[in-house]
């Protein structure tokens, strides 16, 4: 069954939310993507262990994160260097996606998070990437590939490793003149073969690290109505209904935003 189309009368409502389709967007894999790696509290410790069990009592998914001992756990800058830096610069890069990607200057990298650069904040990006690059995963779980097969991942891996300016790169590429990353295999392998999904950037940038994951995880549900661009809808719908006088429908409001099942397949009423 395809996705669910809004109704003939909702023709307004598609023509308003049209024009705030997102221009910035940032295509994310959806391997992996909907497991988490981060801990987005500030203060408390969560173990990450996800375990489900299909109908004959095997494992189904098996999921989670040791961070480490010396960095600590990957928190909400972390989270934030994952999704607004890296996975900007896994969309930007040629395909295949080469290992070595160069993320920035640390100035650079402030710039982009709307942050500003001073010694202080240098220490905490280079904690937090360090926390990202040392954060152990043991997956046990399944994705579908971009060719249409059903892959199953199962590995103890960490994703990349982390280079500084003045450190030497791998394969005798040179001297760092910024920071880098070096895709580790399994996960390079996995990046190349799996499907992507776009995000709204510029609104991911806008929200907290909390607000941001919920918008993530509602995208691996959501269908656009052209059934192109998955995600973009969700930013336009839920500010919508946060705060509907921010919306222009006048007397269409409010908004709801009603599930219809348990694949994610939903429609717009007005009410």
């Amino acid at each position: 069954m395809g996705p669910q189309l809004p109704d003939d009368n909702d023709s307004e409502l598609l023509q308003k939310l049209s024009e705030y389709l997102p221009v910035s967007t940032t295509r994310v894999e959806t391997a992996l993507s909907r497991f988490p790696i981060h801990n987005l509290t500030k203060t408390e410790t969560i173990a990450i262990r996800i375990n489900r069990k299909n109908q004959a009592g095997e494992t189904d998914i098996s999921w989670s994160v040791s961070p480490s001992r010396d960095h600590g756990e990957p928190r909400q800058l972390a989270y934030k260097l994952d999704t607004l830096i890296i996975n900007r610069r896994i969309d930007e890069a040629a395909k295949p996606v080469p290992r070595l990607l160069r993320l920035g200057t640390l100035r650079e990298i402030c710039r982009e998070l709307g942050t500003q650069m001073n010694g202080p904040q240098a220490h905490a990006i280079k904690l937090a990437l360090y926390q990202n690059a040392f954060a152990g995963i043991t997956a046990k779980v399944s994705y579908k590939s971009a060719d249409g097969r059903l892959r199953r991942f199962e590995k103890g891996f960490t994703r990349y490793s982390v280079y500084f300016a003045g450190e030497e790169l791998p394969n005798e590429v040179g001297t760092a003149d910024a920071v880098y990353i070096f895709l580790n295999e399994d996960y390079w392998q996995l990046l190349n073969n799996a499907v992507f999904r776009p995000l709204d950037y510029d609104y991911q940038k806008a929200l907290s690290a909390g607000a941001q994951r919920l918008y993530e995880l509602l995208s691996f549900g959501s269908r656009a109505w052209s059934g192109r661009r998955p995600s973009s809808a969700w930013p336009i719908i839920w500010r919508m209904v946060r705060n509907p006088r921010h919306s222009s429908l006048g007397s269409r409001e409010p908004i709801h935003v009603r599930s219809i099942d348990s694949c994610g397949r939903w429609r717009v009423s007005v009410f």
